[in-house]
């Protein structure tokens, strides 16, 4: 707005005859390069429910971070899974608490710009994902059944059998 302001005051100086022809189309050209350089420094925000999408089916990958620029925090979450094996995959564990933290936490990308998309369907998903998570501890705490191998035979024990 503020360039706008500048271009209706350099017309007015014109007009006036304060400036010549010459001198208005100089500031004209001035304020026209000046936008487009402030233009292209903005980047168009990343999608919030991609970002979500990505962070709920890869994101122990860390793909979700490299999506919204933070390549720090996506190789560590890549380099924590990848090597997770090597340590009774506790880091995985730790990386699927911290994809869930960012997947209701993180609204801004590397930029510092708020994600973009559909507010519905963002907090649609964020809702979805709790209700997921609600789900999976329910079932799991309420499964009685516990199978095991035995000798290569598969066995299942119930808490009534007992």
């Amino acid at each position: 707005m503020p360039d706008l302001v500048d271009l209706q005051k350099l017309r007015k100086m014109r007009d006036n005859g304060r400036i010549t022809i010459e001198e208005y189309d100089k500031g004209a050209e001035r304020l026209y390069q000046k936008s487009m350089f402030q233009a292209g420094e903005q980047q168009a925000a990343k999608n919030g429910a991609v970002y979500i999408l990505l962070a709920g089916f890869l994101g122990v990958t860390g793909i979700h971070n490299f999506y919204a620029g933070f390549w720090g925090r996506g190789l560590i979450q890549l380099g924590l899974s990848l090597t997770s094996w090597l340590f009774l995959f506790l880091p995985l564990i730790l990386v699927v608490f911290w994809v869930l933290t960012e997947i209701f936490l993180q609204n801004k990308d590397a930029a510092g710009n708020s994600f973009g998309g559909n507010r519905s369907l963002i907090v649609g998903l964020r809702i979805g994902t709790v209700l997921w998570l609600a789900y999976t501890f329910y079932t799991t705490w309420n499964n009685n059944e516990f199978i095991w191998q035995d000798g290569g035979a598969v066995v299942v024990a119930d808490e009534d059998m007992a």
